[in-house]
């Protein structure tokens, strides 16, 4: 379909937007939001289908608006999303949580649906919820039951009059962890269920009267670091929790009519909140809960996305009802026809920050939701397809299409983790974006090349001669958000302000570690060992926080103009070694640590992995050399853009794969005197003139020029200055005219081989 950007009333498209649902659960859970491409084609976020991709047929999509569902036949996912990293996060998150899951790069996958549902055979049923329920936990090894048949209220009475210490795990009906409370010492320390923590999580958690199972192990550490303790003792909690709970039914009622079940929409009638005309108790929750009242969240919803439990969610509700603050918009009508479509696509439509753009979300009920807000750029430097904005959705909401001027932009994935410590009411709801041509980029990757071109097409009016030149699509400033501690507005590498070095949210990169379902099905001690290794990353992680923050600047830049280290390395090389009598033998290469020292007359070849798309360089001096040579690129034919996550070698051999692939590869040998040869990679965003300004030696293979030996001097010496593996650097750092666009950042890595 052809966008066209014409001013429209997006709700016409809640027939095209729906639902992805695990048939195999009892409550046939919601995964994500789905839209139409096609006929036949559905975009939402790959990490919400992972643990289903052996068995699509356990999904279903299912259309409220029109009540239509379809089965799913093929998923193409985009080809730099990292699937496997992805999936271990996912088995993660059953047990444990993990905000950055759908944060992550290319979070993206197309569907191709049937018109037809397919049975769901018994064995795919017991299949799947093998596969999505983690192990239960030994009840030799620590005190575990029902909670329908016993009150969670003496659960934890019972451990902290027994002045216990360690984790009480609540989960669902396929072991999922729900929630978490620490106790120490007779007291509840922590708790967390989803966004809350502490009392408000506990309140909460009280209210929901959960129906599964807990679990209670002994553990020193909570894993909730930069969380000031609960102070309350346990019985005045537990009183407070139940005088909520008992007290959140009359709430609900005063709302009045159908509403009293929570399913209302409640929106502002005015900007601006008079905080004078509420009763002062609610006072600080009406604050935190105004920017949400829009219409789009059900109220019951509310807590989800509020940090407020339900009791402070509809006190608030009720007194700014009272006061004429709000109104109910539930029964609102919708006069328009609603059909299964493709939505029309904005690929080239130009954004910058601030832009209005808006969220379409189909409840189950069929009642089309729609969230108004602002894009607020992109999440990186140099990174259009992640961006940032400020619409609070739901987790189901991952998947739902982004709007600007009636046409698709981009794709919500999920919310930024504010630092817990914070307390950063404006970054709370910090959200990520992907932008549409990632969606397109999947399309290709599915041989759906025709539909990818057709999608891109542009309803914008090209300018008139004399007119300036319409910017360019999509998104590249960074996005800028108030630092809670100074005031300072900035978002640098999406972590740190750049002012004061407060966090600003949690990092959003994947770190591998032992779960608890793992620690589930090797007894109690296993549990104490893997949270004692949370406890211990957390530490680290915390020390090395520490030490940056001892920088005259922020934890996340290095105190000197122009460098800085990004949040992930743009580019990685190993050195892959084969030792002499071997060389010859396919298959005989094997990575070089880094600790390991290398003998003369081994053969080696560089391993290169882009992770960033743009251009390589890799230079490289030995230690019996006075200068330095460059490997790669050596043709013309090489000096253009790689793509990131091709993975190559260097020197490289066009058309030939690595030795592992039974295919040989060009390799060099190492050689007296004993010392260490160096290797640095250059990643940049734009070209250089290195190589049109260097000679090829024919007979190793390799260009040198003074150019090419000032270049690795330069670098050498950032990389030698600062204990990081890769940093930043304004291009013009490394010379005048090495780079065409001197203002741009490259990337600068080192690795270095000893040999004797």
């Amino acid at each position: 379909m052809e966008g066209t950007a014409v001013a429209t009333d997006i709700r016409c498209f809640a027939g095209s937007v729906g639902l992805l649902i695990d048939r195999t659960s009892h409550r046939e859970q919601v995964l994500s939001t789905v839209w139409l491409l096609d006929d036949n084609k559905a975009a939402t976020c790959a990490h919400s289908m992972l643990l289903f991709t052996e068995f699509l047929g356990a999904l279903k999509v299912r259309f409220p608006a029109t009540g239509e569902e379809r089965g799913i036949v093929s998923a193409h996912f985009h080809p730099k999303f990292r699937r496997r990293t992805t999936t271990q996060m996912a088995q993660q998150a059953l047990i444990d949580s993990t905000p950055m899951l759908p944060l992550q790069k290319h979070n993206a996958v197309v569907l191709a649906l049937s018109h037809s549902l397919p049975n769901l055979p018994t064995e795919v049923v017991i299949e799947v919820n093998r596969r999505v329920t983690p192990p239960a936990p030994p009840r030799d090894h620590g005190m575990g039951g029902s909670l329908s048949e016993i009150d969670l209220a003496l659960v934890i009475q019972t451990i902290t009059n027994a002045r216990k210490e360690g984790l009480l795990i609540l989960s669902d009906e396929r072991n999922r962890t729900i929630a978490r409370i620490f106790c120490q010492e007779g007291k509840v320390v922590h708790a967390q269920l989803e966004s809350l923590i502490n009392e408000m999580a506990l309140y909460q958690i009280v209210s929901m009267k959960l129906d599964g199972s807990f679990y209670f192990c002994s553990t020193p550490d909570s894993n909730m670091q930069g969380v000031t303790a609960i102070a309350r003792p346990a019985e005045s909690l537990l009183l407070e929790a139940h005088r909520r709970m008992d007290e959140l039914a009359k709430l609900k009622e005063r709302l009045g009519g159908r509403l009293g079940d929570g399913d209302g929409l409640w929106a502002r009638t005015d900007p601006h909140i008079k905080l004078n005309m509420l009763a002062p108790e609610v006072q600080e929750a009406a604050k935190a809960l105004w920017p949400l009242l829009d219409g789009a969240i059900p109220a019951s919803q509310l807590w989800r996305i509020a940090r407020l439990d339900d009791y402070a969610v509809f006190s608030a509700l009720v007194e700014l009802l009272r006061t004429g603050q709000i109104e109910d918009r539930s029964h609102e009508s919708i006069k328009f026809t609603m059909k299964t479509a493709a939505l029309p696509v904005g690929a080239q439509t130009p954004l910058s920050p601030w832009d209005s753009i808006s969220s379409l979300v189909v409840d189950p009920s069929g009642r089309p939701l729609i969230k108004t807000g602002s894009l607020l750029g992109s999440l990186r430097a140099q990174d259009p397809n992640h961006l940032v904005h400020n619409l609070a959705l739901l987790p189901e909401s991952a998947g739902s299409p982004l709007f600007k001027n009636g046409l698709v932009i981009g794709m919500h994935c999920g919310g930024l983790p504010p630092d817990p410590g914070a307390g950063a009411a404006d970054n709370s709801n910090l959200q990520q974006m992907l932008w549409i041509d990632s969606i397109l980029q999947c399309l290709t990757e599915g041989s759906d090349v025709e539909l990818a071109r057709k999608l891109s097409k542009t309803g914008l009016e090209i300018p008139k001669p004399g007119e300036s030149k319409r910017p360019d699509p999509g998104c590249r400033e960074v996005a800028r958000i108030n630092c809670p501690k100074c005031g300072a507005s900035s978002l640098e590498s999406a972590r740190f302000c750049k002012t004061c070095g407060q966090k600003l949210i949690q990092e959003i990169q994947y770190q591998p570690k032992r779960s608890e379902g793992q620690a589930r099905a090797s007894g109690g001690s296993s549990w104490k060992a893997a949270l004692a290794s949370f406890a211990v990353l957390i530490t680290l992680l915390g020390a090395a926080v520490g030490a940056l923050m001892c920088l005259p600047a922020s934890p996340n830049i290095v105190p000197v103009e122009y460098v800085s280290v990004p949040e992930t390395p743009w580019i990685k090389v190993v050195a892959m070694l084969a030792k002499k009598p071997t060389a010859e033998e396919r298959g005989g290469f094997a990575e070089l640590p880094k600790s390991a020292e290398a003998e003369h007359g081994d053969i080696m070849y560089l391993k290169v992995n882009p992770e960033e798309s743009g251009y390589v360089y890799i230079l490289w001096k030995e230690t019996s050399s006075p200068t330095a040579k460059m490997l790669y690129p050596i043709t013309d034919k090489d000096d253009n853009a790689q793509l990131g996550g091709e993975e190559f070698t260097c020197p490289r051999v066009i058309g030939e794969q690595l030795a592992d692939k039974n295919v040989e590869v060009n390799v060099f040998a190492l050689g007296p005197p004993a010392g260490v040869d160096t290797c640095i990679a250059i990643s940049s965003p734009t070209g250089s003139t290195l190589q049109s300004q260097s000679t090829l030696k024919k007979e190793t293979n390799v260009r040198e020029s003074p150019a090419i030996n000032s270049v690795y001097e330069k670098a050498d010496a950032f990389l030698s200055n600062w204990p990081f593996e890769g940093v930043l650097v304004d291009a013009k750092m490394l010379g005048e005219g090495i780079f065409k666009d001197p203002d741009k950042r490259v990337y600068l890595t080192r690795l270095k081989i000893a040999h004797h």
